[in-house]
């Protein structure tokens, strides 16, 4: 829903000028859970599977989605700081 108010920011919210900043920031927010679901979702999939190679599998995908999770929320975090250092 953020997403499309930015897109209709001057149709919606012509007369609110920190609308933009609250509904990106809001946005943000929204996006950065979204790898850790995914590698959540991943790792509860995993045990409910019966052959060994398709669990290891899953494994891999849980680490390796873990993993670009932690680097995202590092980018985003190194982001937001130097977007308010400036």
């Amino acid at each position: 829903m953020s997403w499309l108010n930015l897109i209709f920011l001057e149709e919606l919210w012509p007369h609110h000028p920190l609308a933009e900043s609250w509904f990106a920031g809001l946005l943000l927010a929204c996006g950065f859970g979204l790898p850790w679901l995914g590698a959540h979702t991943a790792q509860r999939v995993r045990p409910h599977l019966r052959q060994r190679c398709w669990r290891a599998l899953w494994q891999l995908a849980a680490c390796g989605a873990y993993a670009v999770a932690a680097m995202s929320t590092g980018l985003l975090a190194l982001g937001l700081l130097l977007g308010l250092l400036n």
